[in-house]
């Protein structure tokens, strides 16, 4: 009997324990389906109303649409508080920390290590922190709406930038990060602007360096402005080649973010008033219908009535680029970027010679005599199923500045022994290598 007792109490304390385990499985498949279904709560309400409520040591966040919200309580204490109504998650409230916030606004200063990137960051906080408690996107114009959503996508992209401690100038991981090999090439930064990442010291150092792997600094004579109109998803991104030209003509260049408007962007404003006609000439690199080389729109003496107008006044040139990728790029060029017929600029194309150094066929001493580079010059990164297009957006802005320098322009860089499209071309290589190594070996398709 004792024996028989035993074993009823072992199976019973066996039993015991199969239940709190699980038990203790239940709960955590639970608490896993909660925060799925939070995560998913999350992305419904994206684009909801939103309402702010300010109280006593905490501020609250409702964000509803018909039937459903979801309540979000910031304390000052850093902790916070998620209820939800939404029958994904049945009225569950969790609580957590917002410590990751709170390291991430301490690292915040780094993106003043770029012009750029930096007035791209204080564009997105205009944006979104100056809404008052009552605000609702669906009140407001479609064109603000566009801003908001650009500017909620940018604040992802720029704070993660600043959580990793990315290189804000060529977008790469500090490890990885090309800068000192790829000093600007103008002398001169503009009037009251201070590029951080210019010091004096790199600056005596570069110059006694051969001019093999850092070429000297050199400037584009005649062209006034060079906009570079990016689609927003393209800021920060490691296999974009866009940001080298920023790198190289910190005073001429100018970034535009596509789809925030101009009230909030100076940079927008500028390059709407250049469309317009106001300060120069204003070309578009976009391969369109019509679209006429550098040589062909000197020979032509009136191009519509904008030319008339222009070629009475200063004789320099605003070159607009556009940057992403081609389904972009197209969408972009129709929203900001009217016809010839409606007054807006002429469209330029690369002359031959620049295709054929596009298709390879020239050995070009502008490749600065690298075998792999004219393998596969200037193909970008990301593969498209057809192969021009894979072309990059440094590859075919430095070829337009040599379309340029030399056949509207060429004794202004007669002085020069390496012209800027030269070094743009072992900029591309060298932040192409980096972006290698720090994504890793390339994926090989399935066949």
């Amino acid at each position: 009997m004792p024996q028989l007792t035993s074993s009823v109490q072992a199976r019973r304390g066996f039993f015991i324990v199969s239940c709190h385990m699980s038990a203790s499985f239940a709960i955590r498949a639970v608490l896993l389906m909660v925060t799925m279904s939070v995560c998913l709560a999350f992305s419904t309400f994206r684009y909801w109303p939103v309402r702010h409520t300010v109280g006593a040591g905490s501020r609250n966040v409702l964000i509803s649409r018909g039937a459903e919200s979801l309540l979000l309580t910031f304390r000052n204490s850093g902790s916070y508080k998620a209820t939800s109504s939404s029958p994904l998650v049945s009225n569950v409230s969790l609580f957590g920390s917002t410590s990751m916030s709170t390291s991430t606004t301490d690292t915040a200063v780094s993106l003043r290590e770029s012009r750029f990137l930096h007035e791209v960051d204080t564009c997105v906080e205009t944006i979104l922190d100056n809404r008052s408690p009552s605000f609702d996107i669906l009140n407001e114009p479609p064109s603000k709406r566009q801003s908001i959503g650009v500017a909620n996508r940018l604040r992802i992209r720029l704070d993660a930038m600043k959580r990793n401690n990315d290189c804000p100038r060529c977008w790469l991981q500090r490890a990885h990060c090309v800068c000192d090999r790829c000093p600007p090439l103008e002398e001169e930064i503009e009037a009251g602007v201070v590029d951080q990442n210019y010091s004096q010291k790199t600056i005596a150092s570069l110059e006694l360096k051969e001019s093999n792997d850092v070429p000297p600094r050199s400037a584009l004579p005649g062209i006034r402005r060079l906009f570079l109109l990016m689609h927003h998803k393209e800021i920060g991104l490691v296999v974009d080649t866009a940001k080298m030209i920023l790198r190289a003509f910190p005073n001429t260049a100018r970034l535009v973010v596509a789809g925030i408007g101009e009230e909030y962007q100076p940079s927008m404003a500028e390059m709407i008033d250049s469309i317009n006609g106001k300060g120069g000439k204003c070309v578009v690199l976009f391969p369109a219908d019509g679209a006429r080389t550098f040589h062909e729109l000197q020979q032509v003496e009136h191009i519509g009535e904008q030319m008339k107008k222009i070629n009475e006044q200063e004789d320099s040139w605003d070159i607009i680029v556009i940057d992403g990728t081609w389904a972009q790029a197209r969408q972009i060029h129709g929203k900001y970027i009217p016809s010839e017929e409606e007054g807006g600029p002429p469209r330029v194309q690369l002359s031959d010679e620049a295709l054929k150094i596009l298709s390879g066929i020239n050995s070009e001493k502008d490749m600065m005599n690298s075998e792999e580079a004219t393998k596969t010059p200037g193909l970008q990164l990301r593969r498209h199923p057809i192969k021009w297009k894979e072309i990059s957006t440094l590859e075919a802005t430095r070829l337009l500045l040599r379309d340029y320098l030399e056949n509207v322009d060429s004794t202004a860089t007669s002085d020069h022994s390496i012209k800027p499209w030269e070094a743009l071309a072992a900029y591309q290589r060298m932040a192409d290598d980096a972006a290698r190594k720090q994504l890793g070996p390339q994926r090989k398709k399935q066949k």
